[in-house]
């Protein structure tokens, strides 16, 4: 991941479920070359109708502290929330 800081992040992330189009399930992290972040995330998908679809986010990490942690030094909340307008941007692209 290459961040707005200008630096690059070595991160593994290993996809352990895709069920087209409901759900994915995937962790963070990996060997000691890689960042010192572990946590596991399952994305939904609901169909709302109407072109509708509610996408929820879920991350379990190891502790509270340790998610704290990573908001912190890796402001990891941002970096969700760029993520999913970026997404938002691509899906509106693909609409007619």
């Amino acid at each position: 991941m290459h961040g707005p800081d200008g630096r690059d992040y070595q991160n593994r992330i290993t996809f352990d479920e895709i069920t087209p189009p409901q759900r994915l399930r995937y962790h963070h992290g990996g060997a000691d070359d890689l960042e010192p972040v572990q946590f596991r995330t399952t994305v939904t998908f609901e169909d709302l109708g109407g072109g509708r679809t509610r996408l929820t986010l879920h991350a379990v990490f190891p502790s509270a502290a340790e998610r704290e942690r990573v908001i912190k030094a890796y402001r990891a909340d941002q970096g969700a929330v760029e993520t999913l307008s970026r997404l938002a941007e691509h899906l509106a692209k693909l609409m007619p």
